[in-house]
């Protein structure tokens, strides 16, 4: 009988976690946020890491106890053993959650690729062509196996990592940093509900996490390396978050421009400190995210359909493992 083999490190468990919390927060909702409170969209991020935080402690511990795939299915499963219908709900609740967020992940760098990349000649094409297209590759690249999924997913998140440094580097060579800092500390707004308001928005930015733990079968010593990978992609990415809302609000761009452009906003703002050349790292940097974000996503997905599979609450066919 073919088994999962261990073949993820603490490297590639980071970058899992990493890649998925950074393109569903910074290239997606950064531009949302500062547009609707400035500079308090740092307040709401680190309200929603704090909340997050303590949903991670619990996948930690349970990642200790249980070194398998499946992340919160196995979880409950395993908590609720005679209770069929409750792990069921959760398993397709969690299933259809991966699979929603990599199609949000997708359609939005079809919305990168139609914005910024596709040719005139090309706009009759319909809208999500580029979506589906990745899709079908990351499908194929994920049947290839994990080791080549995860070492793919330790590149293309090292790269948006090195362009987000780029961005943030921009901004306070375009400003000068005691400028900046200035200028971020004087753009504070919103009140106690909107920036809770985009703290609910954001929450779902950090459950990136739970991608390590879904994917912990795979993993090299996944009762120190799970917990060690969550908690540092958490911190790493809020201190990501800060730099990119400081570097947002030092935008020459007008806020209703940044509100108008939505999820592309970070392009039209890289374009205002570096001119084109940063606009074309940040939409490498998008695109590689979002790509990135949805190969994690696909992890996590067919971890727990596979686990479902094996408890006789999916097709059998799906658990079975190729050689």
């Amino acid at each position: 009988m073919v088994e999962h083999t261990r073949t993820l490190d603490f490297k590639i468990a980071f970058a899992i976690g990493l890649g998925t919390m950074i393109a569903a927060g910074i290239f997606s909702l950064s531009g949302t946020a500062v547009a609707a409170i400035g500079s308090s969209a740092v307040i709401a991020f680190v309200i929603a890491a704090v909340i997050a935080g303590v949903t991670a402690a619990a996948y930690s511990e349970f990642a200790s106890i249980y070194s398998e795939n499946g992340g919160g299915y196995l979880f409950c499963s395993r908590t609720f053993e005679d209770r069929d219908l409750l792990t069921y709900s959760i398993g397709m609740s969690l299933f259809l959650g991966y699979t929603g967020t990599t199609a949000f992940y997708l359609a939005t760098m079809d919305e990168w690729v139609v914005r910024f990349l596709l040719p005139e000649s090309l706009h009759f094409l319909p809208h999500g062509t580029a979506g589906v297209a990745t899709a079908l590759l990351l499908g194929t690249l994920n049947a290839r196996g994990t080791e080549e999924s995860g070492s793919f997913q330790l590149i293309v998140t090292g790269a948006k990592v090195a362009v987000l440094m780029a961005f943030i580097g921009g901004a306070f060579a375009f400003r000068g940093p005691s400028v900046a800092v200035g200028k971020f500390a004087a753009n504070f707004g919103g009140g106690p509900v909107d920036i809770l308001t985009i703290s609910a928005l954001a929450f779902i930015t950090f459950f990136g996490f739970s991608a390590i733990a879904a994917s912990a079968g795979e993993i090299i010593e996944p009762k120190r390396t799970v917990p060690r990978a969550i908690a540092a992609s958490m911190l790493t990415v809020t201190v990501l978050y800060a730099f990119v809302i400081i570097a947002m609000v030092n935008s020459p761009v007008p806020a209703e421009i940044i509100a108008q452009e939505g999820e592309t906003a970070m392009g039209r703002v890289a374009a205002s400190f570096l001119g084109s050349i940063g606009e074309s790292l940040i939409v490498a940097g998008a695109i590689f995210s979002m790509v990135s974000a949805s190969n994690a996503s696909i992890l996590a997905a067919s971890s727990i359909g596979s686990l479902m599979g094996t408890r006789g609450q999916a097709p059998r066919r799906v658990s079975r493992i190729p050689p």
